[in-house]
């Protein structure tokens, strides 16, 4: 039954690909078309299924959010695929996946349903969750005070200050110099002595296992 189901799901992808790739030959279209993704939490990473004309340039494809946040629960918010390659002199149907970094941009709404829209009225939405960072606990302080006293240092040494509601300030100070795992919200902190520093808008603390 399960290999049937999974038989099933490609067969009618397959099907969906025909299907934009007719729509390309007979109407003649041209951009990029969104067929399918998936958002990644772990590495907080889109992945998006694209069909486009061209051949005979290289495209580099971003995702740029489109709207602010819709104000509802899950939140909301708009975003375009965007291609900023050279213009394409051929015609043929390329097929590609592409990977998008949500890491350190505040831009994205979470969690928030994100609607990327691409050429040709094609579209495809995701739940976008809050960022996972793993790292050790420190105190973190600087001139003038500017700091908010806690940080984790995740791999390579990169420093979030994390900003704690009051729930979890005592828990944070139990933990210092261990391994944690923060879940989260990425934000910009700056202030007048310190320049802008990466900080992370804490939902959840805990050890990690």
């Amino acid at each position: 039954m399960i290999i049937g189901c999974i038989n099933f799901l490609l067969k009618n992808k397959i099907i969906l690909l025909s299907l934009i790739l007719f729509h390309f030959l007979t109407l003649n279209l041209y951009g990029a078309v969104v067929l399918d993704g998936f958002y990644d939490q772990e590495n907080d990473e889109l992945t998006l299924d694209i069909v486009y004309s061209g051949g005979c340039v290289e495209h580099d494809f971003y995702v740029l959010p489109d709207t602010a946040c819709m104000e509802s629960f899950p939140m909301q918010q708009n975003a375009r695929l965007i291609d900023e390659g050279e213009e394409d002199p051929c015609d043929g149907i390329i097929y590609t996946t592409g990977s998008f970094s949500l890491a350190d941009n505040e831009d994205f709404c979470r969690p928030a349903y994100l609607t990327i829209y691409g050429d040709n009225n094609s579209s495809v939405t995701l739940f976008v969750s809050f960022q996972i960072y793993n790292g050790r606990l420190i105190s973190h302080y600087a001139i003038g005070g500017e700091t908010t006293g806690i940080a984790i240092v995740t791999e390579g040494d990169k420093v979030y200050e994390l900003i704690l509601p009051v729930r979890l300030r005592i828990k944070a100070d139990t933990l210092i110099n261990q391994y944690v795992e923060v879940i989260g919200r990425y934000k910009v902190l700056s202030g007048v002595e310190t320049e802008e520093r990466h900080a992370i808008e804490v939902m959840k603390l805990q050890k990690q296992l």
